[in-house]
């Protein structure tokens, strides 16, 4: 079972994001309180330097042991804003937005950000990460276009954390199996099968990575970077592409495997169609995501995941020489300082 041949970019359009963020008030109760205190979590991130900020630290450590209970959950987070909650406000997005994040509010974005998400909440309705990458991502005078994107980055991130149990499939368990997809090298050594194991990929990451995939592909110059093999399994959602002999990038990087200048040139040669074509910008290019094949002598890119539009600039460098020092050489630096993900959606207590 495949998909249809489907060219379209795939970046999830405005429907099916407003349709996935409806789904949030059909998640068990414990994930949609874990999703609310990760938005509050990270939204602290971004706190550090208000007036307020020990207070809101000490709100989220007062939720946490609150998970598995949603009324109180929601009952300490409204004793917090005030009854905003219960206000009418509509029941979509956009109006509910434009209501909490106005020039008239004088509070702090933290603060605005929880009574925003808080009726959200109360309207069964995903709450939004509107602090990433270093900045806050909202203001009042948001278009329409922009506040997708913030949707997207939601979606995207936030859906990660509720577990799917992933089909059986014949095959080894790779040791560096992914975030979100389990990946097994079936026995014949041929394919790599990748099994959702998390809502976002059953629901919509593995489609579009293999959209993505058929989308690339028809670029003669990137085709000789990807797989042969791209398929998916749309009863199951899994992904299967060629198995891939060789090194990750990040394997040489952790192992200390210097990369060569036939190695080096090769990536440059690849960076220079990125920054040809717009649209790879969406392509997640850091070093796990490359094998170098040594029967080919060229570099392999294995994952066609998108990234979402906040954020995606991170790649797009003036040069590959900048890039190169920015993702590949400063790699160990990052993955020890840094989450790899902009959104830490860990679920642990600050």
């Amino acid at each position: 079972m495949h998909c249809k041949d489907n060219i379209d970019f795939p970046r999830i359009n405005t429907d099916k994001l407003s349709h996935f963020a409806g789904q949030f008030g059909k998640l068990p109760n414990y994930y949609q309180c874990v999703i609310f205190y990760l938005t509050i979590k990270n939204h602290l991130i971004g706190a550090k330097n208000y007036a307020d900020y020990d207070k809101y630290y000490a709100l989220c450590r007062q939720l946490y042991p609150l998970l598995n209970d949603k009324q109180s959950f929601f009952n300490v987070i409204e004793s917090f804003v005030g009854k905003c909650a219960t206000m009418y406000v509509g029941n979509d997005y956009m109006s509910i937005f434009t209501q909490i994040i106005n020039p008239q509010d004088k509070s702090d974005l933290f603060i605005k950000t929880l009574k925003l998400n808080t009726i959200l909440f109360n309207n069964h309705l995903c709450p939004l990460v509107c602090y990433a990458f270093g900045k806050w991502q909202i203001d009042s005078n948001i278009a329409p276009t922009l506040f997708y994107n913030i949707l997207e980055l939601t979606v995207m991130s936030l859906y990660r954390v509720v577990p799917h149990t992933a089909p059986q499939v014949e095959g080894n368990l790779l040791n560096d199996t992914g975030g979100i997809f389990d990946i097994y090298k079936t026995y014949d050594n041929k394919l790599v099968r990748k099994t959702p194991k998390s809502y976002a990929a059953f629901s919509f990451l593995a489609q579009q990575e293999f959209e993505s995939y058929k989308f690339f592909s028809q670029n003669s110059e990137l085709l000789e970077y990807l797989p042969d093999v791209y398929t998916l399994d749309t009863q199951n959602m899994v992904l299967s592409h060629s198995f891939i002999k060789g090194d990750s990038g990040d394997y040489m990087l952790m192992n200390n495997k210097l990369i060569t200048d036939v190695q080096k040139r090769d990536l440059a040669k690849f960076y220079d169609i990125y920054l040809k074509n717009p649209e790879m910008r969406f392509l997640d290019i850091h070093p796990g995501n490359f094998i170098w094949n040594t029967e080919q002598n060229r570099w392999l890119f294995i994952d066609m995941g998108l990234i979402p539009y906040i954020g995606s600039e991170y790649y797009k460098k003036s040069c590959f020489n900048e890039y190169y020092h920015d993702v590949w050489e400063t790699r160990l630096w990052q993955i020890a300082h840094i989450p790899i993900r902009s959104f830490d959606y860990g679920v642990f207590q600050v």
